[in-house]
């Protein structure tokens, strides 16, 4: 990974032989919560930018923005040990969460920045549609609606005017896809293709 300011990621990783990395609710609060604690270090620097995020059972996907020279391998060393100090206190277990260092992508176009953020918010379809990456969607405007009401991803934020937070740095993406409902309609185009 190199050490350059402003360069985008894709970063995603799964729990150790596929095993669940949230129990429950507070434990993807608590995951959240480690991405806005950890983005800044103790200095006060800033060291990534959250695009988007999809927190799945056994895995999850970030898309940030490198804001400091070696900013996500900072931010992803303190993140990832965090939240594993947190989860073995709170299972009573030790060792290794996720199955091995984080993967990451590096985006290298505006056209792709876009894309790999309409993959995060698509991932929880395999909640409703286990085979959409290969087989498609049965029924699109549910499969939209079951994206709207699944709860950790920052989907909501790029569709509901009044879910801006502090965490969430939607506005190039937004920009991107002509704001809000162009983003909408980009996901639903993405559905509908997959539907076809």
């Amino acid at each position: 990974m190199d050490k350059q300011e402003g360069v985008y990621y894709h970063i995603y990783n799964r729990g150790t032989d596929k095993r669940a990395i949230f129990n429950n609710d507070r434990d993807y609060l608590r995951f959240i919560d480690g991405l806005e604690r950890f983005r800044i270090d103790r200095r006060g620097e800033k060291l990534v930018d959250v695009i988007s995020y999809c927190l799945m059972s056994n895995h999850y996907h970030l898309l940030v923005r490198s804001m400091a020279s070696d900013g996500v391998a900072k931010f992803m060393g303190r993140f990832a040990t965090g939240y594993t100090m947190y989860f073995n206190k709170k299972y009573d277990r030790k060792g290794v969460l996720f199955e091995s260092g984080y993967k990451y992508r590096r985006i290298e176009s505006a056209a792709y920045l876009l894309q790999t953020s309409r993959y995060i918010h698509l991932n929880p379809l395999s909640l409703t549609e286990p085979g959409w990456k290969t087989e498609g969607v049965r029924d699109a405007a549910l499969a939209f609606d079951s994206l709207r009401r699944y709860p950790w991803t920052s989907l909501d934020v790029y569709l509901d005017e009044g879910a801006d937070n502090d965490l969430v740095d939607c506005a190039l993406i937004l920009a991107m896809a002509g704001g809000r409902e162009g983003y909408a309609e980009l996901i639903k185009g993405d559905i509908e293709a997959l539907s076809s």
